[in-house]
């Protein structure tokens, strides 16, 4: 069996213990063929004793801040505000988990060093903001769900990000009703004085 192929079925075998355990973080291989399991801190002895029959050399724990279940909620929120994100400035075509630096990573459309400060600023200062380079209809929008292993340079196994199609939603913009309910975001800013967006560690607007 060559590197390669080893490195995936041991980082399968893996996942398929610890994925459901509280504070899994994700889960990926590095160009060396380790795989590397992210474990909230406090949690790093039960995740030991778990994969204490796996060769400590192929794996390794690194203790994170975030569980899984905590990016993947902060995902859902942002595909829940894509009307406020759109009319704060904020054009989205793709937003998902990154396990191996355990935040949140957004593309935009028409990036800017000012609409990513603006991003950080109301996503959160951790998330990761990138220029899209996915090709795509001007209405498509795209959520991203991990599904491990993964490769570190961000390809997963088999399949790259832009044809996922199991861990992949699609979702269309509405302008008028954004993502929460029948009243703009412009209503709602102007009713309550901010935007009803808490996602992650930046404060709204």
């Amino acid at each position: 069996m060559d590197e390669g192929n080893r490195a995936n079925e041991e980082s399968n075998a893996i996942a398929a213990i610890v994925s459901e355990m509280p504070g899994f973080g994700g889960i990926w291989v590095d160009k060396a063929g380790i795989t590397h399991v992210a474990v909230q801190h406090g949690k790093t002895r039960d995740f030991a004793k778990a994969l204490e029959e796996h060769p400590t050399g192929q794996h390794v724990l690194d203790e994170v801040e975030f569980s899984y279940n905590d990016l993947a909620s902060r995902v859902n929120s942002i595909s829940k505000h894509m009307g406020v994100l759109k009319a704060l400035g904020l054009n989205l075509l793709e937003w998902g988990p990154d396990e191996k630096k355990n935040t949140v990573w957004i593309s935009l459309r028409d990036y800017s060093e000012e609409k990513a400060a603006r991003a950080r600023k109301i996503l959160g200062e951790d998330i990761l903001v990138s220029a899209a380079t996915v090709a795509a209809d001007k209405n498509d929008l795209f959520s991203r769900a991990g599904d491990y292993p993964r490769l570190s340079d961000g390809m997963y196994r088999g399949r790259d990000r832009a044809s996922l199609s199991l861990s992949m939603m699609v979702l269309k913009s509405d302008s008028s009703r954004g993502r929460l309910g029948t009243e703009s975001a412009a209503n709602q800013k102007s009713k309550t004085g901010q935007l009803p967006l808490q996602l992650g560690s930046g404060s709204p607007l």
